[in-house]
């Protein structure tokens, strides 16, 4: 759709007529212009909500559709979707230059079709520790001080630098959360950036989009302003089922199965990339549509509930 749009001129509203200036021409989209002799830089997709946010999009397509491709299982039909959905997600992702979504999305979609069971292994480690990691770097900040907390994790003060501006909207975000508020338990609703008013501390990076377009770059930390504490809880239970569900049809088809598969990658993939990128946010029409495969996928597997660690099932 989105490429139907853009041929038919249509613009995105967060970005109007001003991406290029913004993206310019990455290091991928240059690269594959010096191969097919084709200029993709920057191109404005009219669904996005932002080109970091339309990137992530793209790279969960590659993570769906990979699992399809690798199978032997499928009709022409579906294996020629398949195939065009991980040929334009990635000619999409290069357009923005979106390194990350394009290795996450390859990465997920490759490892659950190659190693399935190492997956059932990996996925509830994966749910349980990622979402925490903004919220313990945030604990080790306010006991022991950011250069101690780098020093402790071996990182230079330049990497964190090199995240582009993202070390100064995260920092703005946490900055916010140290002054707690009865607010900070329910979040602020939708675009809680906006409402709670914290993207104006980091406003110098808005240049001319909208605000609400300025999400955190990290999943957990826009749910906290968008939903609150509690709404983390809640998103984190919903993974968390989704992954137990998973792993129990992967089990009783002994990995077999193309679609459980895919839907492992995708939400392997939100979770991994949704640490330092903008993502769909929770009610956005993209996740509305993302969950609902999911809870489709579920429905279609055993009721019973099992996870394995060690090869040990409970």
């Amino acid at each position: 759709v989105n490429f139907v749009l853009l041929a038919l001129g249509v613009q995105s509203a967060a970005l109007g007529g001003n991406v290029r200036s913004m993206v310019g021409s990455g290091d991928l989209s240059t690269i594959f212009q010096s191969i097919f002799n084709i200029d993709i830089s920057a191109l404005n997709f009219p669904l996005g909500r932002g080109y970091n946010a339309i990137g992530s999009v793209f790279g969960a397509l590659i993570a769906a559709a990979f699992p399809f491709v690798i199978s032997n299982k499928q009709t022409p039909f579906i294996w020629s979707l398949a195939i065009f959905g991980v040929v334009s997600g990635t000619i999409a992702c290069i357009s923005v230059d979106a390194k990350g979504a394009i290795a996450c999305g390859l990465l997920f979609g490759l490892a659950v079709s190659i190693s399935p069971k190492m997956l059932l292994q990996f996925a509830p480690v994966a749910v349980i520790a990622l979402p925490v990691v903004p919220f313990v770097v945030f604990v080790l900040v306010e006991i022991f001080g950011l250069p101690a907390v780098l020093n402790m994790l071996g990182i230079k003060e330049s990497f964190i630098a090199g995240l582009d501006q993202r070390a100064i909207i995260w920092g703005g975000i946490l900055a916010f959360l140290r002054h707690f508020s009865p607010m900070h338990l329910i979040g602020y609703g939708a675009n809680g950036q906006v409402a709670s008013g914290v993207v104006y501390t980091y406003n110098a990076l808005i240049l001319d989009i909208d605000p609400q377009y300025m999400t955190a770059h990290n999943y957990w930390l826009q749910t906290v302003l968008d939903m609150g504490y509690f709404g983390v809880v809640v998103l984190w239970m919903q993974y968390l089922s989704v992954f137990i569900r998973l792993t129990s049809q992967l089990h009783d088809k002994n990995g077999d199965d193309a679609a459980t598969r895919s839907t492992m990658a995708l939400f392997l993939y939100f979770l991994a990339l949704g640490l330092t990128e903008a993502l769909p946010l929770l009610y956005s029409p993209e996740m509305l549509f993302v969950w609902s495969l999911a809870i489709l996928q579920m429905k279609s597997g055993p009721r019973r509930w099992r996870i394995s660690f060690n090869s040990q099932t409970t």
